[in-house]
C-alpha cells in the first residue's frame, strides 16, 4: 500500500479506551506513537445506538 511505501506508521485499530469512571470506547484508528485517533462512521455508529436506546 502507498501509505506504508510512504513510511507512515502502521495504524493500531480499534483502539480500546478505559475512562476513569470504568466505561470503555473504542476509536476506528489511532497512532500508537503520537496517539491522535480517528473515527471513520462515528456519526452512523452513535445514531444507530441512540434509535436502539430510545432516544
Amino acid at each position: 500500500m502507498l501509505i506504508h511505501q510512504l513510511g507512515v506508521e502502521v495504524l493500531d485499530l480499534q483502539h480500546e479506551y478505559r475512562l476513569a469512571d470504568g466505561r470503555r470506547f473504542r476509536s476506528d484508528f489511532r497512532w500508537p506513537s503520537r496517539r491522535p485517533a480517528g473515527e471513520f462512521d462515528g456519526r452512523v455508529t452513535y445514531r444507530a445506538g441512540d434509535a436502539r436506546a430510545g432516544g
